[in-house]
């Protein structure tokens, strides 16, 4: 594309999966002549998030210090405002990029918004209809999904939700997940160590859960489904543990000699744990879409999901955090070879890993 003119382009990310999924944007954008672009770290996931940056080799250019101990999401989205609407006035971009669902989606397309900035959301157009669940981030969608100018869905599902909230489809673009992108990105890093870990474990369980609807029972149930699934044959389970779940499960956990506490791993060795792992349980998005890349089932502990396409391609299984539920799936993959057979077909639901490249030569073309 040939143009004189240069935007500037404002990318804003917080959580430690945003970063993930928006790497591959920001990468694209940063190759592009006619872009100058400005990072914005919000710091919803402060320790997290810096480890994110650097293993895309990236840097913000505003790293904001948001979080505080026990701070209500209303709090901290108003204080997220106060902190980004200056910065957006003094960079003066022609485009400002949100991702997903994250108070920093939500609070960056809002401050945007409201300086007459466009606003492109990545990853648009995912929905539960149901506004509590989960709590914020489905109420959060959907208000960006009004915020915003452009919106780029990463499914045929999500498409269809955005045209049947009455966004226009001369708006609205099918492009893939850009989770895919950097999964392919990292996917072929060196084999990990073997000191004080399971990898060569046939029956690997990775387990991760962290969501607020799950805090409290939930997390005790799963707990107890653990020490349940603890006792079948030849199985070895490994839980990476969020901060918001750590004490609990590192307490609860600690003395079974089969199950293993680790804190959160860089992204590019999490891809090498779920390659190795012989199937998931977890609350997790964006896991639900590696896992479908991957071929690896997955027991998911919600009641309901945004990504209804991972259920029907069988990539992924509803359980709730039911212990009966929990137990009688895992026991089903463990012992059923041709029901783990059916549930471990990779597929290219989330695309093939152009999403970025597609979403930026989009936004060239609106904004140039």
């Amino acid at each position: 594309m040939e143009s004189s003119r240069v935007v500037k382009v404002v990318v804003i990310a917080g959580t430690r999966p945003e970063i993930i999924k928006l790497a591959p944007v920001i990468r694209e954008l940063q190759g592009s002549t006619a872009v100058s672009t400005c990072i914005i770290h919000t710091g919803q996931h402060r320790e997290m998030g810096r480890a994110a940056w650097s293993w895309f080799g990236l840097q913000p250019d505003y790293e904001l210090e948001v979080m505080e101990e026990n701070q209500p999401l209303d709090m901290l989205t108003g204080k997220m405002m106060q902190l980004l609407s200056p910065i957006i006035s003094k960079e003066k971009p022609q485009l400002v990029v949100v991702q997903g669902d994250t108070a920093s989606a939500l609070a960056g397309a809002l401050s945007a918004f409201l300086q007459q900035i466009p606003v492109a959301h990545v990853e648009a157009g995912l929905r539960t209809r149901q506004k509590d669940r989960p709590f914020p981030e489905e109420m959060n969608r959907v208000l960006i999904s009004q915020l915003a100018e452009w919106h780029f869905a990463p499914t045929q599902e999500a498409y269809d939700n955005l045209i049947c909230d009455g966004i226009s489809a001369g708006k609205v673009i099918l492009t893939g997940n850009t989770i895919v992108d950097s999964l392919l990105t990292f996917i072929s890093i060196p084999e990990l160590p073997a000191e004080g870990v399971f990898e060569k474990h046939p029956r690997l369980l990775l387990v991760t859960a962290h969501r607020r609807e799950n805090q409290g029972q939930g997390i005790f149930n799963l707990i107890a489904a653990l020490r349940h699934l603890s006792a079948e044959p030849n199985v070895q389970i490994l839980v990476f543990v969020h901060p918001a779940t750590e004490q609990i499960l590192r307490t609860s956990l600690g003395d079974q000699k089969n199950i293993q506490c680790m804190a959160p791993a860089p992204y590019p060795e999490f891809l090498q744990w779920m390659q190795k792992a012989f199937l998931i349980i977890t609350d997790s998005g964006g896991i639900q879409e590696e896992v479908s890349v991957l071929g690896k089932p997955l027991v998911l502990l919600r009641e309901t999901t945004e990504r209804p396409e991972a259920i029907a391609a069988g990539a992924v299984k509803l359980t709730g955090t039911a212990v009966e539920a929990i137990v009688a799936e895992v026991q089903a993959l463990l012992n059923d070879e041709a029901y783990y057979r059916q549930r471990s077909r990779p597929t290219h639901l989330y695309g093939f890993g152009k999403a970025a490249q597609q979403i930026v030569e989009q936004l060239l073309l609106f904004i140039l």
